[in-house]
């Protein structure tokens, strides 16, 4: 189908929007009535977010997905949305010169009980608030093309929610707005000040009823730049980061090679939103798997949870603190060519194979044979084949067993099973299974 050249009428938009629905749901009929529910035509996850994308291609109108399953659309109101949508556009362009930037509350989302423990701890402490920040940091080398960076920032932020999401100031929810640009902040720092500067840009906590994202510039020569990505844990992991990072690169692209590029000039891939992930969780489909992973997880621990007992230097603490870090150690390359010729062997990840060592060691030092182990989890929701910009992941208490008699490679594979069950069963959150 050829994209329309100006905005179309209601009953073209139909027509349209009949024929790509039916070519992604693989619908039967020819005609699909205006007033039946989309989610009513039996459609799959998956084929809900092929549809809105290639509604998005066609018309360039973002459809959430959660807008289709909470409001139960009809194909004759997402065509009066599209409609609404390709006016405001219109009128939009005309005013987008001399219109002030005001920032304007889009949507609320209710915040579920993990995110209203951790919305309390930002709200009352600047520690706790900054324990859940998330950064990536980017060395940058060669001449850098200052427009072209902030433009391509401007309109990463402008495009996806999780970068427009804020913590609401007093209640708990989280609120996704647009009417103002994302700032990137450059500053001067010296070799001498990058670590202390570092920890100060990753660590500073963020405001409620502000952006839970930022990105700074750290100019440290006049081709050697620090690029810092930050986002709250609220609504971006680590891998959404490095999908932030990967659509700016790809924005930066286009502008520094035309400074005059319009952001029509970088279409937006196909992706699934933040609401709209959220959103995937309360489908059908998600209350079978969520509903088949508690009682996974009950069977799991249904004669209790042992408790771990670690030999510590230092007395826990009365009052609980904030302060962390994480670490990460680099392999030698002989050991690492080493682990990677037995995991080949043995036909078992590297990663797995580590999980299983750090398991034998600490079953080892705590002298107990059976216990739990966290892990972080694989996406949470459905599974899309989509990019997902949003906070994906939770932690996996994988339960262990270690029997001394057995040896490395038969616990290997054991353990490497009890994986790949905990990550079939993810839809069931770590906050539900305490309380449950």
């Amino acid at each position: 189908m050829t994209k329309p050249d100006g905005p179309p009428e209601l009953n073209e938009i139909r027509a349209d929007l009949n024929r790509l629905v039916i070519d992604a749901f693989n619908a039967d009929s020819r005609k699909i009535p205006d007033d039946i529910p989309i989610l009513d035509l039996g459609v799959s996850s998956l084929d809900l977010v092929e549809g809105m994308r290639r509604v998005f291609d066609y018309f360039g109108v973002l459809v959430s997905i959660r807008r289709v399953i909470e409001g139960q659309l009809t194909l004759g109101g997402l065509a009066l949305y599209i409609e609404q949508e390709l006016l405001t556009q219109k009128s939009a362009k005309k005013g987008a010169q001399s219109a002030t930037q005001v920032w304007i509350i889009q949507r609320e989302v209710p915040l579920d009980i993990t995110q209203q423990h951790i919305a309390f701890l930002s709200r009352y402490s600047n520690e706790a608030a900054a324990a859940y920040n998330e950064a990536l940091v980017v060395h940058l080398e060669g001449d850098l093309h200052g427009p072209a960076i902030q433009a391509a920032l401007e309109e990463a932020g402008n495009r996806y929610e999780a970068l427009r999401t804020a913590l609401d100031a007093e209640s708990d929810v989280l609120t996704v707005g647009a009417g103002q640009s994302l700032e990137l902040l450059v500053s001067l720092a010296s070799r001498e000040q990058l670590a202390a500067r570092l920890a100060e840009v990753v660590s500073r906590p963020f405001e409620p009823g502000k952006r839970l994202f930022r990105a700074e510039l750290l100019r440290l020569s006049e081709n050697k730049h620090i690029l810092v990505l930050v986002g709250h844990a609220l609504v971006l992991d680590q891998d959404s980061l490095r999908l932030v990072l990967a659509e700016i690169a790809r924005l930066y692209q286009v502008f520094s090679q035309d400074e005059s590029a319009s952001p029509a000039s970088a279409p937006m891939p196909p992706c699934v939103q933040w609401a709209d992930y959220l959103a995937l969780g309360s489908t059908a489909e998600a209350h079978t798997l969520q509903s088949q992973a508690q009682a996974y997880w009950k069977r799991v621990f249904a004669d209790g949870v042992p408790r771990l007992e670690l030999p510590s230097d230092f007395p826990r603490p009365p009052i609980k603190k904030y302060a962390g870090a994480r670490l990460a150690l680099a392999l030698d390359t002989s050991v690492q060519r080493s682990l990677q010729h037995w995991a080949a062997t043995q036909n078992l990840g590297v990663w797995r194979i580590l999980f299983a060592a750090c398991a034998a060691f600490v079953h080892r030092i705590a002298g107990s044979e059976d216990m739990v182990m966290g892990v972080e989890s694989e996406a949470v929701y459905l599974e899309t084949g989509l990019p997902v910009f949003a906070h994906t992941h939770s932690m996996l208490p994988v339960r262990v067993n270690f029997d001394p008699a057995c040896s490395f490679r038969e616990y290997a594979h054991a353990q490497e099973q009890r994986l790949a069950e905990a990550n079939a069963h993810t839809v069931f959150s770590f906050t539900d299974l305490i309380r449950r």
